[in-house]
């Protein structure tokens, strides 16, 4: 139980900053919503939602592998972050040009008075806030989680601090938000540009690395693409079988589910680095697996149990009463999902690292399949509870199936570490 709260420590770093960008989003959303005008506002979320997606896709290209390299090759440091610098830079150029495209065509076709004149001060997001992805990817391979927080709190408070003064001049508008989060970003990684800018300009861009990033990360954006679709059709689905309120209350049972996740993207910050360095050192994998899991549970298993028995109280502060009954009842179903989410995410972690992304996109292509299928079905049959039972089996269902494939494929077992430490410790208790 001690190594597990010790580990529990480390993670709580990575937690707080899972927590920060959480905090800021939620502060930022209320100022614009606040201030915003209804047409503004819609536009905004549109245009989030879009440009998120996109984000999601450029940092995903190249986050694993370049920690890969980073681990595996430490010797030529500089030389792999120019390279990955340089890929980074054409993918955010071409997703840049992607997202005016798109844009100005739905300026043109648009019927429902949606604005994004706004849209070409993307820019700033994609040089600011995506060079300063980019250097916090670098800490977390040289698992300076400490400095990423630091990073994402100056970061926030700079942004927050001249919002405050927007709001107090009047000038709160899209463009001035994104002017202020770019800019301050950008700020922040300056730092880093400095420090490091000699041995950058010294070191050589290598062909060779750019090709392995470029044939790592075609296998992610496949993966992307393919999680987005599974976390996106449960919401469609159920608007083509169930009334509006049926729709509303279980994206806000969903929505508050999904908080569960932070734990697991904090473990997969804190995780990743490890993994790949014990398998860079062919040291056994089983130890670092057992510790992500039961790190994962330590924060999952009591956070929802908190929402399962909690659960009216908390629909009831975040959506009002009107939602108590339903939300609530889906909520304690689909929470029923998170008990078995570490294993899948460990799993995804560990293809990653023993370079079969191929392997991640197959099990994720079947994923959705399921999901999609068994949400279609139950949607049907159940309305909104039908398609929170299809959620739960169908991340059951999908996370077992993959882990018997993996088996398979490479003789390869998430859950056998885990079974030979309790079964060792039991053996331990009894003699």
């Amino acid at each position: 139980m001690k190594k597990i709260i010790n580990k529990a420590s480390l993670l709580s770093t990575a937690l707080s900053n899972q927590f920060i960008i959480l905090t800021f989003n939620i502060l930022l959303f209320v100022i614009i919503a606040k201030s915003f005008s209804t047409n503004t506002l819609a536009s905004w979320a549109l245009f989030q939602s879009i440009t998120s997606i996109v984000d999601m896709i450029r940092i995903g290209f190249i986050q694993n592998s370049l920690i890969n390299h980073l681990k595996s090759n430490p010797e030529n440091k500089y030389s792999i972050i120019k390279s990955a610098l340089v890929v980074y830079l054409i993918l955010s150029f071409i997703t840049y040009v992607f997202v005016m495209i798109l844009f100005q065509v739905l300026n043109v076709i648009n019927s429902n008075n949606y604005e994004f004149s706004y849209s070409i001060y993307y820019i700033f997001s994609v040089i600011g806030i995506g060079l300063l992805q980019f250097i916090n990817i670098i800490k977390q391979a040289e698992e300076k989680h400490l400095l990423i927080v630091k990073n994402n709190l100056i970061w926030v408070s700079i942004s927050m601090l001249i919002v405050g003064f927007l709001i107090y001049t009047d000038n709160i508008t899209p463009i001035t938000v994104l002017i202020t989060t770019g800019v301050s970003a950008f700020i922040v990684s300056l730092f880093y540009i400095i420090k490091s800018s000699s041995k950058l300009i010294n070191a050589k861009t290598s062909k060779e690395i750019c090709l392995k990033i470029t044939e790592f990360g075609k296998y992610v954006f496949g993966t992307n693409l393919v999680s987005m679709l599974i976390n996106k059709s449960d919401i469609f689905i159920l608007s083509i079988y169930a009334q509006p309120s049926s729709l509303a209350a279980y994206h806000i049972a969903i929505r508050i589910a999904n908080y569960l996740e932070i734990p697991l993207n904090a473990a997969a910050q804190v995780f990743y680095p490890k993994l790949h360095r014990a398998y860079t050192e062919k040291k056994s994998l089983d130890k670092v697996i057992t510790d992500s899991l039961f790190t994962q549970w330590f924060f999952v298993i009591p956070a929802a149990i908190v929402l399962f028995i909690f659960s009216e109280k908390i629909i009831e502060i975040v959506a009002g009463i009107n939602y108590i009954k339903e939300s609530s009842l889906l909520l304690r179903i689909i929470i029923l999902a998170s008990f078995i989410k570490p294993i899948g995410r460990t799993m995804g972690i560990v293809l990653d690292i023993k370079e079969r992304p191929d392997l991640n996109l197959k099990i994720l292509v079947f994923s959705s399949i399921l999901f999609i299928g068994l949400e279609f079905y139950f949607a049907n049959k159940y309305s909104s509870i039908g398609i929170s039972i299809a959620y739960v089996l169908a991340s059951w269902v999908s996370i077992v199936t993959a882990q018997i494939f993996i088996n398979n494929k490479i003789n390869f077992s998430v859950i056998n570490p885990m079974y030979i430490l309790l079964s060792n410790k039991l053996k331990n208790k009894t003699s």
